[in-house]
């Protein structure tokens, strides 16, 4: 009898042991014959733009399928669609882990171009930079690398400053030094063709700091740069050195003269020449067809709009430009087609002013105060524009003279207007 149990257990654990083996393996056939559907699934709903839904069934997959053998493959594919998704902080996350862990080159680079995008949509173009030159360094595929190349050289060109060109570039010397010559050669090539040579001398010097190798490619560079001529541009400026306004004209050539000196180019000289207007506009005229006569290169000044509208006919006559710093009378740019003006006109201020005082004051009614020139009126013209686009109620407009310094009778007559008679 025992001898019949002992073989009826046997049975039965034999049996009971084929049906576990066939549960063990048929659950993972199972699984495994589902992913490719599910992974086509996700891919439609990628290329048709729903990058949220895709990432999610994305990552449900590899969730459910740790021992997939494609699985770093599919985290790639929920990061770049997070990315799409605007999950910027999940895709990077994903992006991170795949770098860390993969031995698969190929997967690591795209890793890197994808964390590159994302450093550019946040702004932090260095970062960008580095991580487009990890992308170019760990990929073999030639469209990926020179996509990696392009945005490398517009970031550098475009983007950075110099103290973060250095740093970049010191990282890519670190990781790849035949990318670092590359970036060097067409960072400062790009420079050169934009006319920009101080700025391709500046990184070409970069290059002999990280790297003692001779590269031809750097000494032709140079040797281009040597056989630049020197541009020289004289700057006429039209400033009241005497007179009323000699304080502030001294003070404007003044300041231009220390930006020439603190600012100097390499490829420019900038020669200055000082009139004195004495702050009138038939002397500024005379001074304006002197210097246009004499081929200076562009005028800076006069100061006022009455001495600007003397001398813009000889700056257009000659096409010389003229930059007008403080003048700010409305039309000004009308008279020559080379004019700027730098100060916004009375018109514009007292726009801005009405768009402040209803946000930040919250008015709904207005009384207007203001001096009853050109400057003042222009100003009011501005202002009650858009008080009257926005439903404002103007209540009075009181103009005083330029240069009054007892506002008691002007203030009375807006109080006759504005305030209630018991005041």
């Amino acid at each position: 009898m025992d001898s019949i149990v002992r073989k009826a257990s046997t049975q039965t654990i034999i049996i009971l042991a084929t049906f576990l083996t066939l549960i063990t393996i048929s659950v993972p056939v199972s699984f495994c014959q589902k992913i490719p559907a599910q992974i086509k699934h996700a891919e439609m709903l990628y290329d048709s733009g729903e990058y949220g839904k895709a990432a999610d069934i994305f990552a449900e997959i590899a969730s459910l399928n740790p021992n997939y053998t494609r699985l770093s493959a599919l985290h790639l594919k929920e990061a770049k669609a997070r990315y799409y998704a605007k999950e910027f902080a999940r895709s990077e996350d994903i992006l991170q882990r795949l770098i860390s862990k993969s031995e698969n080159p190929e997967l690591v680079s795209t890793a890197y171009y994808f964390l590159a995008r994302i450093n550019y949509d946040r702004s932090d173009y260095e970062k960008a930079a580095t991580n487009f030159m990890s992308a170019y360094h760990y990929s073999s595929n030639s469209k990926l690398k020179d996509v990696c190349s392009t945005n490398i050289v517009n970031l550098l060109v475009g983007y950075l400053s110099y103290a973060e060109q250095k740093s970049a570039l010191s990282e890519c010397h670190k990781l790849d030094p035949q990318l670092f010559g590359d970036m060097i050669a067409e960072t400062s090539r790009e420079y050169i063709e934009f006319g920009l040579n101080a700025r391709a001398e500046k990184v070409l010097n970069l290059y002999s700091v990280f790297e003692q190798e001779y590269d031809p490619r750097i000494e032709m560079l140079w040797s281009q740069l040597r056989s630049v001529p020197k541009h020289s541009i004289d700057m006429a400026l039209l400033f009241p050195l005497s007179g009323e306004l000699a304080t502030y004209g001294r003070q404007m050539n003044s300041a231009v003269e220390l930006a020439v000196e603190t600012n100097p180019d390499n490829d420019v000289t900038i020669n200055l020449k000082t009139y004195d207007t004495f702050g009138n506009s038939i002397v500024a005229a005379q001074l304006a067809k002197r210097a246009t006569s004499e081929g200076v290169s562009v005028i800076l000044g006069p100061l006022t709009s009455r001495e600007a509208v003397g001398t813009e006919p000889y700056s257009d006559f000659w096409s010389v430009p003229i930059v007008l710093p403080v003048a700010s009378d409305k039309g000004l740019t009308s008279i020559s087609k080379v004019a700027y003006q730098l100060s916004p006109t009375p018109e514009v201020m007292g726009e801005r002013l009405a768009e402040a005082a209803m946000e930040e004051l919250g008015l709904d009614s207005v009384a207007i105060l203001a001096p009853n020139d050109d400057y003042g009126k222009q100003m009011t013209d501005g202002f009650k524009r858009v008080m009257e686009n926005n439903h404002t109620r103007i209540f009075s407009e009181v103009y005083y003279p330029r240069g009054a310094t007892d506002y008691r009778r002007f203030m009375l007559d807006l109080k006759k207007t504005v305030l209630p008679s018991e005041f």
